[in-house]
């Protein structure tokens, strides 16, 4: 819900929205993450990617939209406690 909201706050709400439900998830411009994470937020994911900014824009902008959608197949936000669950599912499913 707060990633959500963030969107929203940068007047991205209706695409962050495509994402949760039924329906094609609209496309995510890596200029847009650039608007809605900070330079400081997008240099601490890139360093923990071990990739360059421009390229932790681009692959967020290409696995936020699928990542959400994954998450809402119902077409909307899961209890916090049931999304905290299958976010830890899916992550013990990532190589490491």
């Amino acid at each position: 819900a707060g990633l959500l909201a963030r969107f929203s706050r940068h007047g991205h709400g209706p695409l962050a929205s495509s994402w949760v439900t039924a329906g094609a998830n609209e496309a995510l411009a890596p200029a847009v993450v650039g608007e809605v994470f900070s330079a400081a937020e997008l240099r601490a994911i890139a360093g923990r990617a071990g990739v360059a900014e421009d390229e932790a824009r681009r692959g967020l902008a290409a696995l936020l939209p699928a990542v959400v959608d994954h998450f809402t197949p119902t077409g909307e936000l899961p209890a916090r406690d049931r999304l905290l669950t299958a976010l830890t599912d899916y992550e013990k499913r990532l190589p490491h």
